[in-house]
């Protein structure tokens, strides 16, 4: 039961983006810059801070930032 959880997208850098999840069955789609950033990640979270379910990071390649 995701309803009343948010869906926060955490990047090397910090929070990126949260979006609230307002019913069961949930899809969204975004577009969220990653520029400066080496890996993004997200997670469920169910008020007031219980993390549900979270994801491994994805690793953005770089030469930049030694990925790649």
């Amino acid at each position: 039961d995701a309803k009343g959880t948010t869906l926060e997208v955490i990047g090397s850098s910090g929070a990126l983006a949260e979006y609230r999840v307002d019913r069961d069955v949930w899809q969204h789609s975004a577009e969220i810059s990653v520029e400066g950033v080496s890996y993004i990640r997200t997670q469920l979270v169910e008020p007031p801070n219980h993390v549900r379910a979270l994801t491994n990071p994805i690793y953005i390649g770089s030469t930049q930032n030694g990925y790649g």
